[in-house]
């Protein structure tokens, strides 16, 4: 998975009922931004990664700091977390660790 800093003022919106898969990091929790969790199984993590998965019960705007840490994988699929970012108080179900 490649890390890259990026420069921007980026807002992503999610639904109220999506279910999202988060990133956790000790820096902080990544939100996914691009693709989706078909292929997260097969994911190469960064050292200390665990994957989480929350499901909103109100809609969730997220403004992404500036400058944004982007974890990129064009695997199978191109897959995007972005961050760090304040999760919302939602039950949190761990998917897997690196």
């Amino acid at each position: 998975m490649m890390q890259i800093m990026v420069n921007k003022s980026h807002v992503v919106g999610y639904e109220a009922g999506r279910t999202l898969t988060i990133m956790s990091l000790p820096e902080g929790d990544f939100v996914e931004v691009v693709g989706v969790a078909d292929h997260d199984v097969e994911l190469p993590l960064p050292e200390g990664a665990c994957l989480r998965t929350i499901e909103l019960h109100a809609p969730w705007v997220v403004p992404l700091p500036t400058p944004t840490i982007a974890f990129l994988h064009f695997g199978p699929s191109m897959r995007s977390f972005q961050g760090p970012v304040t999760l919302p108080q939602n039950r949190k179900r761990l998917l897997r660790k690196s």
